[in-house]
C-alpha cells in the first residue's frame, strides 16, 4: 500500500493508470506545519509491482513523500469479497 504526497500527482496517477493497469484514490491532506493543502495517493499494488510504481515516482518527483506500508486483507474490486466467509 503506498501514499504518495506530491505536486505531480496528475502525473502519477495518469501513468499508474496507463502503465500499471491499476487505480488510486486521492485523500485530501494538510500539512500541519506549511498549513498547504495536498492531495495525497492512495493505491494498493501487488508486490512483484512496487518497484515499477517507485520508479515511476522516483522520475515524475523525486522529492515525493512517500509511504510504503503492507496491508494484511483488502476488500474490494479486484481483490477478496467483504461478504464471502472468511476461514
Amino acid at each position: 500500500m503506498f501514499f504518495i504526497i506530491s505536486d505531480n500527482h496528475h502525473v502519477i496517477v495518469e501513468r499508474l493508470l496507463k502503465e500499471l493497469d491499476i487505480s488510486a484514490t486521492y485523500i485530501s491532506g494538510q500539512g500541519a506545519y506549511s498549513g498547504v493543502c495536498k492531495n495525497v495517493i492512495l493505491c494498493i499494488v501487488k508486490k512483484h509491482l512496487s518497484p515499477k510504481l517507485e520508479e515511476i515516482v522516483r522520475q515524475e518527483d523525486p522529492k515525493a513523500f512517500t509511504i510504503i506500508t503492507s496491508a494484511t486483507e483488502i476488500y474490494g474490486e479486484g481483490y477478496k469479497n467483504i461478504f464471502s466467509e472468511k476461514l
